[in-house]
This record gives structure tokens, sequence and C-alpha cells, in this order.
């Protein structure tokens, strides 16, 4: 089969429907031997292009399309020297400044194709003869083609034309369709693709009447194209000499001082300064010197003193400059030499972490050291990163957004005009564990409910079969959250990049580096450092004590109490949902419990976790396979937890070496089966050596294969668990401070998970109050035991009006009252206007200077009119005026509804104090929402909010309520039973009538989402 060398993947974004997994599927069963990929202006495919041509056997053809002063080229790589040109020409069409002599002048290796789709040649004049030849002339006549490029018959006359004039001047041209899509009824996509990008509509019911981009058969291709047009195809391909799969990165090396030293004893020289610092003396401490020694022989033999190096550097560089830095992350925090280098704060001999499963010469991998800063300051490091070793030898990483199932539909059902409530019903049948897409196709096989709302809905049909056609394919590009790249020579030579105004980005995606050579580092920013540094600061500011963090005590029995008393809240790893629940199994009381918790506390390994509290709790009996496995588990009660108990269990159980122990951990996780026959092969062989029955073989075998697939690596948790203990301390002995940081950089405007803030601090004593004029900044301010909300968590408050307030109140002295401040605050630059005042009324801001709010929003124009009184003429201030408020009713409801709404929250009272002292309700034992645990019944006071009623598949009716209580809306599920027996009820309420539920808060496993499911309801009166 002819196959065309002009082909638009998933990556040319939102203008092609090509995925290159389906497309080598197509290309083995029609027994086709080369493709060609050829994305518009990027080559961020050739990766996956040639993994899936090596998987395929396939040969691979790399190119690109590029537009340039309207004409369309498509170059092919012939050889090295022409990726290096292509690397080129892609960074400056990306940067919109390629010209016709740039191309000339990197030409050499690639094939030039001037496809007929071009302007150009749309008249075939005297005029396009001049511009065809200055065009073409400067390149390789063996090299330079005229693509056909058409799909239409009533263009063949005029592409007669254009062969009349280019045989007349023995121009090559070649057979040259572009293909965007497979089949000709894949036409749409491009409609849908187009419709996407400029956020347009279409209609259901369209289909476009022409197909130019699918894939021809031979019989299709030889209707447009002449015997020798095709033939061309083959002469270019046998041109192409080009191997991608070559190492064109290089380790960058760290810039030494002394000439006359290397790599390797700069490391030496770093590693005793560093022993010096953390006061380790090898000479009376056999261990820690025989494990120094290992793991440097290892680093040099596997020649990464370079990359040990560079991290020291950058971490101490942060360390140095006030950036927070994390104790450790990984695998990394395992290498005695990187917490000798200062990499880590953690003591792999102290907590027994095992190098191996960080590094080990059976490794085919570069090591991994993630670290993780404040999240506000990381871009500071990577800015080091360029200054220190040049602009053009470090860049970010590209990310690329595809089409999940959820965004196809919810893309499909917004540009075909469909209801949101349709889509978001639709949607939410797609359940994505451990944040792992999946597919609309097994969604719709292995889902009879999501089947059926497909298939009894005529247009959800439509919308699902065009999903189909998107799914996966290229969204836009992005950028990775934390990797950049790091070369020895300049990345413009070896990598394709985009060049954005602060830096270089890479054409390919993090997976695929490490095979190109190139050294990637995982620069990360944790918002919790930046929460810990932010306390620190506000505890040397409040009460001038300077907090030593890294060095407190980590088995404190105090620190553990806001464990014990389920004050959880803001705490690193514990404050969600799963690990509330989790905590009611065990509690940690010092370090090593909580590490364990921590490692438990996930999908996997949460299976073991009551078994581990029982043992913890002796209420069961510690029991083992075998006695070989008590070294590895006995700190674990017998339980797997950790992956390094795998290593050493295999060590001590089979006789592997820790190298060993690491690749059957690695092919159980990743299931590899060709490894994992391997390997039990050798565990097997090793056990029966040691004298072990092969009944007992398998059983342990059995159970350390089943537990590789989701264990923990210790070494993270370890390192981990220090911040969770850092945020245990701070919560502790520095409650408001800690706080106020956490509301500071955790909670946004309105956040759901404000109210569970609230609800905690109440617990501990601690008020959060609305913004006060004379008291709030920026930030979360603590005064008097109280923390005040920042200006800017007012709805619509927000740019430099916060700012501004500020700095009048700094400079010029409190506001003696309302009318000093609008006087003050509406100067002649309009600082603020009539809507921003009444906002910030709404807030509670002026409480403290009046406190009738109502009031205040009756004199906002009077106070507006004096202010420009005052600017024109004699202050009336000066003169002894004294201001009056308009006398306004403030009523309790209205004033807490619109405090809700322009804070999220209702802080200053409570909507439900008229209904409190009533004496039937003591006995009720009301709970608030954010205090109740999944599965438990309780009564709560809550307002009416809403009701939608809804027919069940059997043809009965029930509804979902939404309700509120002073912080969050609440939905609740009333079924059909429940409906029925309390019909009356909630066909009578009105909108914030007082209402007692009970229920019982219930988890929906499919969705992830928490409900209160309703017994009963009783309506409040006053």
């Amino acid at each position: 089969m002819y196959f065309p060398l002009h082909l638009h993947s998933e990556y040319s974004f939102l203008e092609s429907g090509i995925l290159l997994e389906k497309l080598f599927d197509f290309l083995k069963s029609n027994n086709v031997t080369y493709v060609a990929l050829t994305d518009k202006n990027v080559l961020i495919g050739f990766p996956k292009f040639s993994k899936l041509a090596k998987k395929y056997d396939i040969k691979p053809i790399f190119g690109m399309d590029l537009t340039l002063d309207e004409e369309i080229f498509t170059l092919l790589i012939q050889n090295e020297e022409g990726y290096k040109n292509l690397i080129k020409l892609s960074l400056l069409v990306n940067q919109n400044c390629l010209t016709l002599n740039d191309l000339k002048a990197n030409s050499n290796g690639l094939v030039i194709i001037l496809n007929s789709a071009s302007p150009l040649f749309s008249n075939i004049d005297d005029e396009f003869k001049r511009k065809i030849f200055n065009i073409s002339k400067g390149f390789n006549v063996d090299n330079f083609y005229i693509g056909l490029e058409f799909c239409d018959n009533n263009k063949i006359p005029h592409y007669e034309l254009i062969r009349n004039f280019l045989e007349h001047f023995a121009y090559k041209t070649i057979a040259n369709p572009l293909i965007k899509y497979f089949k000709k009824e894949d036409a749409v996509v491009l409609d849908i693709l187009n419709a996407i990008k400029n956020n347009t509509k279409l209609d259901i019911n369209y289909l476009p009447n022409i197909s130019c981009y699918h894939i021809r058969n031979n019989d299709e291709l030889k209707k447009f194209y002449s015997l020798s047009e095709l033939n061309e195809i083959s002469n270019v391909v046998s041109k192409i000499d080009f191997n991608f799969d070559q190492k064109r990165g290089e380790m960058l090396h760290y810039p030494l001082e002394d000439e006359e030293t290397n790599s390797s004893k700069e490391l030496v020289i770093k590693i005793k300064e560093g022993l010096v610092k953390r006061n380790i003396s090898l000479e009376d401490n056999e261990v820690y010197r025989n494990r120094l020694n290992y793991e440097y022989s290892v680093i040099k033999k596997m020649g990464y003193c370079d990359y040990f190096l560079i991290v020291q550097d950058y971490v101490n560089f942060a360390k140095n400059n006030n950036i927070s830095v994390g104790p450790g992350r990984g695998s990394a925090a395992g290498s005695l030499i990187s917490y000798v280098l200062n990499i880590t704060d953690v003591d792999p001999i102290k907590y027994h972490l095992l190098f191996e499963r960080f590094l080990n010469p059976m490794r085919q991998s570069m090591p991994d050291i993630d670290i993780d800063f404040s999240d506000t300051k990381r871009g500071l490091v990577i800015d080091y990163l360029k200054n220190k070793y040049g602009q053009d030898r470090v860049a970010n990483i590209l990310t690329v957004q595809t089409f999940g199932a959820k965004q196809s539909l919810r893309d499909l059902g917004r540009i075909y005009d469909l209801r949101d409530s349709d889509i978001s019903y639709l949607t939410k049948l797609i359940v994505e564990k451990n944040n792992q897409q999946v597919k609309l196709i097994d969604v719709y096989n292995k889902n009879p409910k999501f089947k059926t709302e497909i298939e009894d809905d005529s247009k959800l049909k439509t919308i699902f079969e065009r999903a189909l056609l998107i799914e996966g394919l290229g969204r836009q590009k992005g950028i990775n959250a934390a990797g950049i790249v790091l070369n020895n020579t300049s990345l413009s030579n070896s990598i394709p990049l985009f060049k954005e105004e602060f830096g270089l980005i890479t054409q390919f995606e993090k997976d695929y580096l490490e095979d190109e050579g190139f050294l990637k580092m995982d620069i990360l920013g944790l918002i919790n450092l930046t929460t810990i540094d932010n306390c620190i600061q506000l505890i040397k500011k409040n009460q001038n004590v300077d907090v030593d963090i890294k060095n407190i005590d980590l088995n404190d029995p105090k620190i553990y109490e806001p464990i014990k008393n389920d004050l959880t809240i803001g705490l690193f790893q514990l404050d969600t949902s799963a690990a509330s629940s989790a905590l009611d199994s065990f509690k940690p009381q010092n370090f090593n419990e909580l590490t364990a918790f921590i490692s438990l506390d996930r999908p996997g390994p949460r299976i073991n976790l009551d078994a581990f509290s029982r043992r913890l709790n002796k209420k069961e009996k510690v029991t083992y396979l075998d006695n070989a496995l008590i070294p590895a588990l006995k700190d674990t009660y017998g339980i797997f937890i950790y992956q390094e108990q795998i290593m050493i269990a295999s060590q001590d159980f089979a006789g592997f070496s820790f190298a060993e122990a690491d690749n059957l951990r690695k092919a159980c996780a990743k299931k590899i089966k060709s490894k994992m026959d391997e390997m039990k092969s050798k565990f097997i062989t090793g056990a029966l050596k040691k004298g072990h029955k092969i009944q007992t073989i398998n059983a342990v075998y059995n159970l350390i294969s089943k537990f590789a697939e989701y264990g923990f690596n210790k070494s993270h948790a370890v390192a981990y668990a220090m911040i969770t203990a850092q945020t245990l301390y701070l919560k502790t002995y520095y409650p408001l401070e800690f706080y106020a940081s956490i509301l500071d950089s955790q909670i946004s405007k309105n956040d759901e998970k404000l109210s569970k803030y609230i609800s905690e601090l109440k617990k501990v004593g601690i008020a959060l109050k609305c913004p006060d004029i004379n008291i709030s900044r920026n930030s979360y301010v603590i005064k008097n035991n109280n923390i005040y909300m920042p200006f800017d968590a007012v709805s619509t408050i927000s740019g430099n009006l916060p700012r501004l307030i500020v700095e009048e109140r700094d400079k010029n002295g409190y506001f003696k009252d309302f009318f000093d401040f609008v006087c003050r605050m509406s100067a002649e630059d309009s600082k603020i206007s009539e809507a921003q005042v009444s906002k910030l009324i709404d807030a509670g801001t002026f409480d403290s200077l009046m406190d009738n709010r109502q009031s205040l929003k009756k004199t906002t124009p009077r106070a507006f009119e004096m202010a420009v009184f005052g600017r024109n003429g004699p202050s009336l201030f000066d003169e002894g005026f004294s201001p009056y408020y308009d006398e306004a009713e403030d009523n309790l409801d209205i004033r807490l509804e619109l405090e809700k709404q322009v804070l999220g929250v209702i802080l200053s009272d409570s909507p439900f104090r008229k209904y409190l002292n009533k004496k039937n309700l003591e006995d009720l034992k009301l709970k608030k929402f954010d205090e109740l645990k999944e599965n438990q019944t309780a009564n709560l006071l809550v307002l009416f909010i809403s009701a939608r009623k809804i027919e069940t598949k059997n043809g009965k009716s029930m509804c979902f309520l939404n309700v509120a209580d002073e912080y969050r809306n609440i939905d609740v599920t009333v079924f059909s039973n429940t409906y029925e027996n309390n019909i009356m009820t909630i066909n009578s309420l009105k909108k914030n009538d007082a209402i007692i539920i009970n229920g019982k808060l219930s988890r929906n496993y499919k969705n992830d989402r928490l409900s209160f499911v309703l017994n009963s309801i009783e309506k409040i009166e006053v």
C-alpha cells in the first residue's frame, strides 16, 4: 500500500484526529512498512512515534510541517544533520521569526516538499513562475519536491495545469496528501476540534459533505496521482537514513574551581565538610564508615558524582537564602551521602533505610533526587540554576494536556449546546480511581447505568460517539509542574525546544528525556513548607521566639495530642477525610507510629491498617510465616508496610543481594511477567539453599509479590512524617500562629474547607472574626486570641484595594469612623466605590465603628457626597462637624445572609441563635456536619434552601435537599420511602426555614462524594 509522507497526529493540537497508537494498529493490519510524522511546527510526538515504530517493526520517518509566508512546507529528516537543523527550524518558527533564508541555511539533511495547498499555487501564471523559482533556488535540487495535495474532483483540471508547468520546468513532484483522520466518516472531527478551539457552536445533525484528509487505499490514490508521483514516495523513503534512538544529552558537569581536581575528588571534599557539620565521626563508628564508603563507591562507579554535587549545590543555595527545603522525598532519603551533603535531613542509619532502594549497581536508570521547596519560592531555585549553568542549558519540561473521558464529554456537550446538568450527570458516572484516567469505551462496557443513559437518549449517544473521536488527543501544551532539564551543552543543539519569556521548554515530555540522555530533576513546590515558614515568621513577630523547626523532638508526647483529640485540620498528610477515618483504627503516639500510619493510610496498604492496630495494642498475636522474616518485620508487628522490608526479607530468606531484591520489588510492582518469572526462580533457588521448604517458600514469595504491588517507600515515609511532626509541633505550641498561617496559605475565598477550619477553631477556643477596618491587613491577623480575616476575603474586594486601605491606615492612622474612611479612601484617584463599600459593610468590616450595617448602607451615598464636598472646599471635619448616621432597622437574618454571600461563611453571629434557647432542642444532642464521620447517624440543625424532586427508574419519587449551616451548604439525599413519609413537611418548607434533620453521613464510592442521607425531618418554629 502506498502511504503518504504527510501526517498530522494528536500532537497537532486541535487540528488532527489521529492517535498514534491507533495509527500503528492500522498500519500493521494493512502491511504498511513505513510511516512519516509531520506535525505542524512541532516535534513533540517524536519519542512516542519512535517507540511505537520499534514495537510494530515499521520504519519511522520523522518530519514537520511549517508555514512560512503562508506557503506550506513538509520537511523530512534524512540524517542526523537534518535532525539538528529541524530542531533549529522548529524553535525559529515557534518564535515567529523564521525566514526563507533561515530555511535554506538549515536545509541540509532534510527533504523539502513545497505543498500545492500553499496560496502560491492558486494561479499558474508568470508571477507563479517567478515565485516558485525564488523559493526553490538555494535548496539541494535532489531533495526538493513539489507535493501535490488535493482531494476535490472539481480541482483536477487546475492540478493538471500545475503538473504541466512543473514538468516543463523539471520540478520533481510527489504524491503528498495530508492525513488528519482515519476514515471518511471521521471528517466531522476537524469541525469538532475547530469549534472547541474557537469556542463556537455546532449543529448536532450537521456532517461535512467532503472528506479531504482520510487515509486512502491504493485505488483511491491512483484516481488522483500518476504512478511516477506515487513511486516518488518510495524514492524519498529510500533516502532516509536516520536513527532517532540515540542519546544526545550529556550529564551536566559541576563547575570546579581547581582545574587539577575532578568531580569525584570534589565530592569527597564536600562529604568531609558535611561530616563535620553533621557532627559525625567515622573513626569510632564503623557502621557509618562502611555505609559511606559503599555509597561513594557505587556513586563513583556509576558516574554520578557530578549529579550529587549539582543537587547539593542548589539545595544549599536555597537553605542559605531563606527558601524552605523539605527534609527529603522519595528513596533519596535512604542515602547517607545525601544526608551528609545536606540534601536531606534524614539520617538513614538511624531509621534503618536502604541505599539500594535509591541506587544500586543493577539500576538501569539515572538516580532520582526530588526535592520539595516552598511553593512560593521554588522559582528562585530554578533561576539560580539558569544563572549558574546558562539559560541555554536549563529548560522547563513540556506536558501535554489531553482530552480525558470526562473532558471529551464536557467539550462535546458545550459545542453542541447540551444542558450542563445532562453532561454533568453523565460525567459523574465516570469513576477515576487514584486519579487514573479511564476510557469512555470501558465505562460504556462496564457501567450499565452509563450505557443505559447513552442508549436511551439519541443526542447523548451522538455526543458519546463523537467524544470517542477526540478522546486521548492532545488538547494543549503546558509546563510540567516540577521538572527541569539540565545539559552540559546548549540544549538548542540536541533537543527540540519552545522559547517563552521565562526561558526554554523542551518539546519532549518527561518520561522520554532519560532515554535521550538528558538529566531531569524535579524542583517541587510544597505549600506546607510555605505554611511552616510563615508560621515561624509569625511566631518571631508576635512572640519574639526563634523556632528551630529542624531540631524538634519528634517523639515529644505532647505534640501527638492533637491527633488524640481529633484536631487534624492543617496537619500535613492527616488533613483528609480518608486520614480522619483511618485514625479511628489507631492514633500515632510517637514518630515510628506516625511513619507507619502515613504509609498504611494509602489505598493498597490500608487493608493492613486494622491488623496493625490490633497488634500494636496487643489485641492480636504477632505471627510470622517464617522466623527468617522476623528481622524485616519485627518493628511492624509481623506486617509488611514498607518496600524496604521486601528487600530485607528477600535477603534474609532467599539470600538475595539488596540490588536483586529491589529488582524483584520493581518487577512485582510493575507486573512485568517475564521478569517476575525470572526473579521467582532465583528466589526459590536461593530459599532452598537456605534450607526452607517449598510450601513455605511459595507462601513467602506470594506474600512478598502481592505486597510489592502497593508497598510504600519507607525513606519517603520517614521524610514526610518529619513534616507532619513539624506541623504537629507548631499546632501544639503555637496554635494561633499555626491556624493563621494555615488559613493564609491553604484557604481561598469561599473554600468549603474553611467550614472545617472554623469548626476546629471553635473547639480549641479561638474565634475567627470578620475583617475589621482598623485591624485586618492583606493576610490573617492575630489579636486578643482572635484571628481576623483579611480584606481580600471579601467577595469582589481584590486587586489593589486591600493594599491601598492598609497603606492609608499605616500612613495616616486608624480610621476614626465610617465617614473618615469614606473621605480618606475616595480621594481624587477614586480608590473605592460605593459598591465596594457596600460589600465591606456586609462583611462586618465596620462593625467596630458602627454596629448597624443597614444604617451604614443607607448612609453611604451621603458619606460619598460629604467626601466630595470636603475635597473641594474647607474640611467639614476640621471645623468640628459631627456626622450622623441615617436610621435603619438591622434585620439579623438579612445581615447574616449577606455576610455569608460576601465571606462564604457566617462569623459574627448564628442564624440559629433564636432557636437554640428552645428547651425541646436540648435533648437532641445536635451535631455539626463537619464533626460527622462516615456512617454516623446524627441530628443537624440547618436552614432549608431548596428541594429537587426526581422520578426513579421504578416510577417512584425521591428528592435532593440543599440545606445550610453557618459555614457551608449540605447536600441531603431523600430516598423514596423517606420522601413519602416526610412529603408534607418537605412541601411546606420555605427558604431559610429552620429544620432538624436526622440521618447518616454516607459516601458514594462511585463518585467519592459525601451526602447526608435523610431519616426524618422536622420544621422548627420560633
